[in-house]
């Protein structure tokens, strides 16, 4: 019997073993979390990024304009490109850890999403996500360059036109005043999402999160609805999901405006994104 209990006790062992190493192999190891920035937020703008969810990493995916390179933004170097795309790369995010965009040069039409590269909805239905995939965009630090002001301005926004695949919410720090854009750069002014009072001043921009399925991602502030490409309506929207195909509602509770656009006359403090998790459907991407 001391014999068997011996084998027994070896093959367990052995078992644990066999899961830690396999265990291993399926969870990626997190991107150590970057040095603290050193962007002086009272002149330029800084991106923040940060894993909430109930995951301990989850990957980043980030896509800017041809031709930039992603070489130096939220702690990325040449080994984050993604097959050696100078304009294409992704890293683990940890849980709790703050990712910082970390540049003071004009960067625009910067595409993020969580857990898969951003794609349209037919190509990201084929790949499992049946609801297509949603991102975080942000255009920065165009507003004010090598100490002129150049006129240039920020924005950014959630934007399910291609679908959705993840919850996001969207913060600011900056709420400062904005005067006249031709004697001050601004510094410090606060965000709109094109709305007016009855007063006639615009509303400042604080926050928003998108809803967990399509038909919530309506009357949001900075947030574009499914298909929406002008928030309040359909301009010219990227092809549509078909496999199955959805119903088109679009925001409406701000009148003709294109409220799901956030921007700034200005510069300066923090743009946060936080990934709050996935929607309940499958996600194939995530380990």
């Amino acid at each position: 019997m001391k014999k068997i209990a011996k084998i027994l006790i070896a093959l367990g062992i052995g078992l644990l073993i066999a899961g830690a190493i396999l265990w291993n192999w399926n969870h990626p190891t997190p991107t150590p979390a970057p040095p603290a920035p050193t962007v002086d937020t009272t002149r330029y703008t800084d991106v923040v990024l940060i894993n909430k969810s109930q995951l301990d990493s989850v990957q980043v995916w980030v896509v800017l304009q041809e031709g930039e390179s992603i070489v130096g933004l939220f702690g990325m170097d040449s080994s984050n490109m993604f097959n050696g795309q100078l304009d294409v790369g992704n890293f683990w995010a940890q849980n709790g850890v703050e990712y910082h965009l970390g540049d003071t040069t004009a960067i625009e039409g910067v595409i993020v999403t969580w857990g898969v590269q951003n794609q349209n909805c037919t190509a990201a239905q084929a790949a499992g996500y049946p609801f297509g995939i949603n991102n975080f965009e942000f255009t920065v630090n165009t507003w004010w360059q090598n100490g002129e002001l150049t006129g240039a301005g920020e924005s950014f926004d959630i934007t399910c036109v291609d679908g959705l695949h993840s919850i996001l919410q969207q913060t600011v720090t900056s709420f400062g005043p904005r005067v006249d854009s031709v004697l001050s750069p601004n510094f410090g002014a606060f965000w709109d999402f094109g709305y007016k009072d009855n007063t006639g001043k615009l509303e400042p921009f604080v926050g928003s999160t998108n809803g967990a399925t399509l038909a919530e991602c309506v009357n949001i502030a900075g947030v574009f609805p499914y298909q929406c490409d002008w928030g309040y309506r359909q301009y010219s929207p990227p092809p549509a999901c078909s496999n199955p195909s959805y119903p088109v509602k679009c925001s409406d509770k701000w009148g003709q405006i294109n409220t799901s656009q956030t921007n700034r006359q200005g510069q300066g403090g923090q743009v946060i994104c936080t990934f709050i998790g996935f929607t309940a459907d499958p996600q194939p991407a995530v380990k």
